[in-house]
C-alpha cells in the first residue's frame, strides 16, 4: 500500500509523467461506464475522459447518473478547459473534442457522423502524450474508434476494449479488436482494475529497463527476435524500444525484464506481440508533415526537369519503401499530379 502511495504521489506532481484515458462508448455505454466507475480507483494518478454518443438536440443527464456511481468528481466539458487528474470529463452533446497542449479543446459537431468522434480525440491524444494514452472503448453501434486507436498503437499507447460477453452492443468493440491493434479485452469492473495496474507499474519498468544490468537481458531479447521472426531490432532505437517492452511487460503485469525474457522464450504468441508492437502498420496520409514537405520540393525539382527536358521516353519511377495501407504511395502520387507531371 505505501509502494502505491509513493507512486501516486511522483507521477501526481509531474504533468508530463501523467496518463490520459479516453473512454469511448455508444448505445448501451451508460451500463458499461457506471460498472467502470463504480471500481475505477481514486489514487491512480490520470486525466479520464468520456466521449459517449449523445443527441446534440437534447440536454444530457448523463454526468447526473454517473455522479452517483463515481469515487471521483464529474464535470461536463462545455467549453475549452484544462482537465486535472482524478476528475471525470464528459464531453458535452453537438460538440467534437481534441487534445491541444494539455487542454481540452472543444469544436462545433458536424451534422453527419457520431457525436462527439471518438476517433478524433484519439488522434489528438495519441500525438499530445504519445505513450501516456490510453484507449477505452466500451459498448457501441458502429465503428467510432478503431482509426482512433490504430493512432494510440502507433505511439505505443494502452488499448483496452469491452468484451462481447457483458456489451450490450458490441460493433465498436469488435470493430476496434478487427484492427489488431487491441492489448486486452474484459468486462468494465476489470478494465478498472487493469487501469490501475498498468498505470502504476509502467513508469517503474521505464526506470528499471534503462539500468546498465537491464543490457544482457536485452541482447537475449533481441536474440529471441531474431531467432523467432528473422528481424534484427538490436539497431533500433534504444529508447523507442524500451518503450514497447515496458509496455508488454505492463500488460502481463511483469516488473523485472528477466521475468519477460523467460517469458518470451516460452511463448511464440508473444514473442509476435512484441514484433507487432515495434513494428506498427500504421500510417495516415502525409503522416511527417516535415518530411512530406521536403519531399514535395524534390518532387518540384524532379518534375520541373522532367517537363523541361519534354522527352516522352523519360520516365521517373518511385519506390515506396515503407507501405503499410498505401497512404505513402498515394502521398507521394499526389504531390506529382499536384505538379502536373507528363
Amino acid at each position: 500500500m505505501e509502494e502505491d502511495k509513493q507512486v501516486v504521489i511522483a507521477m501526481d506532481n509531474n504533468p508530463d509523467k501523467l496518463y490520459w484515458v479516453v473512454i469511448g462508448a455508444s448505445a448501451g455505454g451508460l451500463e458499461a461506464l457506471k460498472e467502470l466507475l463504480e471500481v475505477l480507483n481514486p489514487k491512480t494518478p490520470a486525466i479520464y475522459i468520456i466521449a459517449q454518443h449523445l443527441d446534440p438536440k437534447h440536454p444530457t443527464i448523463l454526468k447526473d447518473l454517473l455522479e452517483r456511481v463515481s469515487n471521483m468528481p464529474v464535470e461536463l466539458v462545455n467549453k475549452d478547459m484544462q482537465p486535472v487528474p482524478n476528475t471525470i470529463y464528459i464531453i458535452s452533446p453537438g460538440h467534437n473534442a481534441q487534445i491541444k497542449r494539455g487542454k481540452i479543446m472543444l469544436t462545433p459537431a458536424a451534422l453527419i457522423g457520431p457525436k462527439p468522434s471518438i476517433n478524433l480525440l484519439l488522434n489528438s491524444l495519441a500525438d499530445e502524450v504519445a505513450e501516456r494514452s490510453i484507449a477505452v472503448i466500451l459498448s457501441g453501434t458502429g465503428s467510432d474508434g478503431a482509426q482512433g486507436v490504430a493512432s494510440i498503437k502507433a505511439n505505443a499507447g494502452l488499448i483496452i476494449v469491452q468484451d462481447n460477453e457483458t456489451a450490450k452492443y458490441a460493433s465498436m468493440p469488435n470493430s476496434a479488436i478487427e484492427t489488431g491493434f487491441v492489448d486486452l479485452v474484459l468486462p468494465p469492473q476489470k478494465i478498472a482494475e487493469e487501469l490501475k495496474s498498468f498505470i502504476q507499474s509502467s513508469g517503474k519498468l521505464l526506470t528499471h529497463l534503462s539500468m546498465p544490468r537491464s543490457s544482457t537481458n536485452l541482447q537475449k531479447l533481441f536474440k529471441c527476435l531474431l531467432d523467432e521472426t528473422g528481424y534484427d531490432f538490436s539497431g533500433y532505437k534504444l529508447k523507442t524500444v524500451q518503450r514497447r517492452i515496458a509496455r508488454r511487460m505492463a500488460v502481463h503485469k511483469i516488473l523485472v525484464l528477466e521475468d519477460y525474457v523467460s517469458l518470451l522464450m516460452s511463448s511464440s504468441m508473444e514473442v509476435e506481440n512484441l514484433f507487432k508492437d515495434l513494428l506498427i502498420s500504421v500510417t495516415d496520409f502525409f503522416r511527417d508533415t516535415e518530411a512530406f514537405n521536403a519531399l514535395g520540393k524534390v518532387v518540384y525539382e524532379l518534375v520541373k526537369n522532367h517537363n523541361d527536358n519534354d522527352n516522352d521516353n523519360d520516365q521517373i519511377r518511385i519506390w515506396v519503401a515503407g507501405c503499410a495501407n498505401g497512404e505513402e504511395a498515394y502521398s507521394i502520387q499526389y504531390y506529382f499530379k499536384r505538379r502536373r507531371l507528363h
